[in-house]
């Protein structure tokens, strides 16, 4: 999880591109099962050096405007993906 923190973060992003620019243009929560199927994730390499397996991004929105978003990672346990998956 080091690796992950210690990267350069990530200081702009496109609206509809990668996860997070997919919610931030969808207003919508997405969940990805397996970071291995996916080639986009901007921190890639530094997500599966982590152990991250899956993970939850949600928009954080005031007046219909999303003003930022809230990501979660996981290691793929199945328990904690069925108990935030029927939280939201």
């Amino acid at each position: 999880l080091r690796a992950f923190l210690n990267q350069v973060p990530v200081k702009s992003l496109v609206k509809g591109e990668q996860l997070i620019g997919q919610v931030w243009e969808t207003q919508q929560m997405q969940f990805w099962d397996d970071f291995n199927d996916h080639t986009d994730p901007i921190r890639l390499q530094a997500v599966k050096d982590a152990g991250l397996k899956s993970g939850y991004v949600w928009p954080l929105v005031y007046n219909d405007e999303v003003i930022g978003v809230l990501g979660l990672g996981g290691g793929g346990d199945e328990i904690a993906r069925r108990w935030i998956t029927a939280l939201f």
